[in-house]
């Protein structure tokens, strides 16, 4: 890379005395405070030109650096409310600063109780330990969230790029033929700890909800967890307003859907919960009646055969 030459532009990297910083005390500010928050890159290129020129010229090698040994060298689709063919490019601002969000993401949801694999009968050991890293702690259940929460994410990124509906899906399905019966274990048995932990989320809201309308509301969530990541998890729950309104006008929209559908107005796409289990069944060579305990019997021997921290 081609070094960038400090001009006055820089002032506000010269001391009192009028001593221009070498470039590598530069970058380390720079570095400092984009390891602080990656948005404040956005007032950064605001301050001058020659900032602009600084940041852009090396904006890989300081992303590189933040990112650490964060295995998401490919590019990824935002998590927040935006069109899905928005994609970011691998070691740049956008990318560091979606990456954290994931890190933050999964940490929050692996920890809350909507994640709480007892609803489905496996011991959790992560919701008491809420005071530890998720990458800290190497008990099973905080290994099958973290690892199954990455797929999640992935799902949602192998659609990179694509507008239409049809198009995202085609692509969602391939990747999760891709996957084993263990992964697809994972996958079927968390998103559905997820809509139980939703249902419950909404049993505590001020409104009743009747029961039928919170089973559809449960179908509905788990389909659109898959669709678009766990960032959608997050959203219904603790999201920003702004967050939680997109997520209403989603489950919104899944509803119609499904009502139209029941009503033959419209023909509709199977849910991607739905597809999980019918893989699984193909990987296990299973019945779809007795899928869920072939599901539980594979996270019971991966749970009982990790060994625990002491």
């Amino acid at each position: 890379m081609t070094a960038i030459q400090i001009t006055e532009t820089y002032n506000l990297f010269r001391s009192f005395h009028g001593t221009t910083l070498p470039l590598e005390v530069c970058l380390k500010i720079v570095e400092e405070v984009v390891d602080i928050d990656p948005k404040n890159v956005r007032v950064l290129l605001c301050l001058s030109k020659g900032f602009q020129s600084l940041l852009k010229g090396y904006e890989h090698s300081i992303t590189k650096k933040l990112a650490g040994d964060q295995n998401l060298h490919y590019p990824i689709r935002p998590s927040l409310a935006s069109p899905e063919y928005v994609t970011f490019t691998p070691l740049s601002f956008p990318w560091l600063s979606e990456s954290r969000l994931r890190i933050a993401i999964t940490t929050f949801l692996a920890q809350h109780d909507i994640s709480n694999l007892k609803r489905i009968g496996v011991a959790d050991t992560t919701i008491q330990q809420s005071n530890n890293n998720l990458s800290e702690t190497g008990q099973p259940t905080d290994r099958i969230k973290k690892d199954t929460l990455l797929i999640m994410f992935q799902l949602v990124d192998h659609a990179s790029g694509l507008k239409k509906m049809h198009s995202i899906r085609t692509r969602q399905i391939e990747f999760l033929e891709m996957l084993s019966a263990l992964e697809l274990a994972r996958l079927g048995y968390f998103v559905k700890t997820l809509g139980l932990g939703y249902a419950q989320h909404m049993d505590l809201l001020p409104d009743r909800i009747p029961i039928r309308s919170i089973r559809e509301r449960i179908c509905v969530f788990e389909n659109k967890v898959l669709q678009y990541g766990p960032y959608f998890a997050w959203a219904a729950i603790a999201g920003t307003e702004r967050a939680r309104r997109w997520c209403r006008i989603i489950m919104l929209e899944g509803l119609n859907d499904m009502k139209a559908f029941e009503r033959g107005q419209c023909r509709a796409y199977a849910s991607l919960q739905s597809v999980v289990w019918k893989l699984f069944c193909k990987r296990a060579d299973c019945d779809l009646a007795d899928s869920w305990a072939a599901m539980r019997e594979a996270i019971d021997r991966e749970t009982s055969s990790e060994p625990k921290q002491a």
